[in-house]
């Protein structure tokens, strides 16, 4: 029994039932580079097979936003610096999501 939170495979049920309501995309910044690799490997770690998460695509707003000059860093706080957007909690989920909306707003 857990005392904060979920368990992993209960997590990734949850994302599954979710990405049935007829998802377009999973977004993540760095994804391509370091979250879907992760979770393919914790699914396969879990022996969980046919998970959305395995064929859905995945937007990276580190490499897939159309930039029109190329940007000094890739890097989610001078991204969203050059485009006057404050992440004053980096490396914190909930903010680094918001500026990463934010930043996707001006595309």
């Amino acid at each position: 029994m857990m005392k904060h939170g979920v368990s992993l495979p209960e997590a990734l049920g949850q994302v599954q039932r979710m990405c049935s309501i007829e998802p377009v995309a999973v977004v993540a910044h760095n994804g391509i580079g370091f979250d879907k690799p992760l979770t393919l490997s914790e699914l396969s770690r879990h022996q969980i097979r046919d998970h959305a998460l395995e064929t859905m695509h995945w937007l990276d707003t580190r490499m897939d936003l159309p930039f029109a000059i190329e940007p000094t860093s890739r890097k989610l706080k001078h991204l969203a610096a050059d485009h006057g957007i404050m992440n004053p909690f980096e490396h914190r989920a909930v903010f680094d999501v918001m500026t990463m909306l934010k930043l996707m707003s001006h595309f």
